[in-house]
C-alpha cells in the first residue's frame, strides 16, 4: 500500500527557477513542482484545450500577482508568451518524470 499520508518534512522554502523578467522584476516559479498541478494540467488540456490549460497552470505557478503583471504587459509577444509557457510546461510536466 502506498500511504500518502506519510510525508517528509519540508526544509525551508522551496527553490526557484526565472521564468522571465518584466518592468525590472524577475518572476520565478518552483524549481519542482506539485505533481498533482500536472494531472490537473493534463485533465484539462484533455477535457477543455491545452491553451486553457496552459493559462491556468501559468496562474497557478506565478500567483495572481505575477500573472496579473503579466498579462497587463501591452507589449508582449506572441513568441514571448510561448516561451514563457514552454518553460513552465517543462517544470510541470518534468514533475512527472522519473515517478513509478
Amino acid at each position: 500500500m502506498i500511504d500518502l499520508d506519510d510525508r517528509p518534512e519540508v526544509a525551508g522554502p522551496p527553490a526557484t527557477v526565472e521564468l522571465f523578467r518584466l518592468g525590472g522584476r524577475v518572476f520565478t516559479i518552483p524549481e519542482k513542482n506539485r505533481v498533482n498541478i500536472a494531472l490537473k494540467y493534463l485533465c484539462m488540456a484533455k477535457t477543455n484545450s491545452e491553451e486553457a490549460a496552459g493559462q491556468w497552470m501559468l496562474e497557478q505557478l506565478l500567483g495572481q500577482d505575477a500573472y496579473m503583471a503579466l498579462m497587463d504587459f501591452d507589449d508582449l509577444e506572441a513568441e514571448q508568451l510561448t516561451a514563457i509557457l514552454g518553460a513552465a510546461q517543462k517544470v510541470v510536466l518534468g514533475s512527472l518524470e522519473g515517478k513509478a
